[in-house]
C-alpha cells in the first residue's frame, strides 16, 4: 500500500526530521510475560494486518507537480525480522529516566526499509511498550494493534532464532495506491481563499497567525530552562531537544476506571476532556488559594487531539480497514 503524506502527516514527517519529537508509545502491562514464541507469532499475525507497520516515507516524483513528494510506502525488498522490532529492557520500573531515555534513543530514519515503530519488553514488569513514530500513526492507531496483538497471543512460532516476522510480495503483487481520507474531505470556497492567504500571513504577520492569547496563565516566578532547545550549527533545521522532562504516572483501580468510563459514555465526554476538566478544577483552585502576585492571566488552553475515524466513514463512506493505522486526528 502506499499513500501521499497527508498535510498532518507531513508536519509530524518534517518535526521529528528536525529532531524537534522523535515517538510516542503506548504501553500494556499483562498478568503474565509471553513466551518470545508467542510474541512472535502474534507480531506476524498482526504486521501481516497492517501495512503502514512494513512502510516507511519515501520519496518520488510527483507529475502535478514535476518535483518530489513524500509517501508512505510498502517495503519491497526487505523482510522484517524479530530483532528488527523487538529489545528486551533489563528495566525494575518505568520512572522518568526510561521513559525519557525512550524519546531520547528512538528516532526513527526515514526513506530505509526500516520500520518505524519497535516494541520494547520489559520481563521484570511484565510490560510491554509500543514505542511509534508519529507520522506513521495517532495514539488510536496503536491501540489497534495491541487489540490486534493481544488477540493473537497463545499461539508459538517454529523457529524463534530471528526468524521473519514479516517478507515482502511486491515482487509478485502490485503496490496498490490509495488516496488519504484527509485529502478527499470538501473544502469550502473560504477554506480555499484561507489556504493561498495564510502562507503570507505567517511570513509577514506571524503573531496573527501564530501569536499567544495575553490572557494566558503565567506563574511570574517561573523561569524557562536555558538551552531547553539547542540548534546543532552542522546543518540547518537540525535541532537537539534534552528530554528531560519530569513524568508522573497516574495510576486508577479497574473498578474506578470503569466507573469513570461509564460516566464519560453517559455524558458523551472523552476519558482525555474528562482528565483534562480535572487538572483545570484542580488548577484553578490552587491559583485562587495563592497570593495574587505570583501569577499573571486567567485563561489556560490544553490542547486536546480528537479521533476522526467515525466521520471519515460516515462523510466520505471509506472502508474502516483503512482507518485502523495512521493519523486521523484533528485539533478540539
Amino acid at each position: 500500500m502506499t499513500h501521499r503524506l497527508s498535510s498532518l502527516e507531513e508536519y509530524f514527517f518534517y518535526r521529528s526530521t528536525w529532531n524537534l519529537h522523535s515517538c510516542f508509545y503506548t504501553a500494556i502491562k499483562l498478568n503474565k510475560l509471553p513466551t518470545q514464541s508467542q510474541i512472535g507469532y502474534a507480531l506476524q499475525k498482526t504486521i501481516k494486518n497492517f501495512s503502514q507497520l512494513y512502510s516507511n516515507v519515501q520519496a518520488k516524483e510527483d507529475k502535478d507537480c514535476n518535483d518530489k513528494s513524500l509517501y508512505m510506502t510498502s517495503f519491497k525488498f526487505k523482510p522484517i525480522r524479530f530483532e528488527d522490532v523487538v529489545e528486551y529492557k533489563d528495566w525494575n520500573e518505568l520512572n522518568t529516566n526510561n521513559i525519557n531515555s525512550i524519546f531520547k534513543e528512538y528516532n526513527f530514519p526515514y526513506f530505509k526499509e526500516r520500520p518505524l515503530w519497535k516494541l520494547l519488553i520489559v520481563p521484570k514488569i511484565t510490560t510491554l511498550i509500543l514505542a511509534v513514530d508519529h507520522v506513521l500513526s495517532d495514539g488510536i492507531g496503536t491501540i489497534k494493534f495491541w487489540q490486534y496483538f493481544i488477540e493473537h497471543l497463545g499461539p508459538q512460532i517454529d523457529n524463534i532464532n530471528n526468524p521473519v516476522l514479516y517478507y515482502p510480495d511486491s515482487l509478485t503483487k502490485p503496490i496498490k495506491e490509495y488516496v488519504h481520507p484527509y485529502d478527499l474531505w470538501p473544502i469550502s470556497k473560504l477554506w480555499n481563499l484561507k489556504r493561498l492567504i495564510i502562507p503570507y500571513l505567517i511570513k509577514y504577520f506571524p503573531n496573527l497567525v501564530t501569536g499567544l492569547n495575553s490572557q494566558l496563565l503565567q506563574f511570574n516566578q517561573y523561569q524557562f530552562p536555558d538551552n531547553l532547545l539547542n540548534m546543532k550549527l552542522s546543518k540547518p533545521f537540525n535541532y537537539q531537544i534534552k528530554n528531560s522532562n519530569i513524568h508522573h504516572i497516574l495510576n486508577v483501580p479497574y473498578s474506578k476506571l470503569k466507573s469513570i468510563l461509564s460516566d464519560c459514555k453517559k455524558n458523551q465526554v472523552s476519558l482525555t476532556s474528562y482528565i483534562a476538566a480535572v487538572f483545570a478544577i484542580v488548577l484553578n483552585s490552587n491559583i485562587n488559594n495563592e497570593n495574587a502576585n505570583t501569577n499573571n492571566g486567567s485563561i489556560f488552553k490544553i490542547n486536546i487531539p480528537m479521533n476522526t475515524r467515525s466521520v471519515c466513514q460516515n462523510m466520505l463512506n471509506i472502508d474502516p480497514s483503512v482507518l485502523e493505522i495512521g493519523n486521523f486526528v484533528a485539533g478540539l
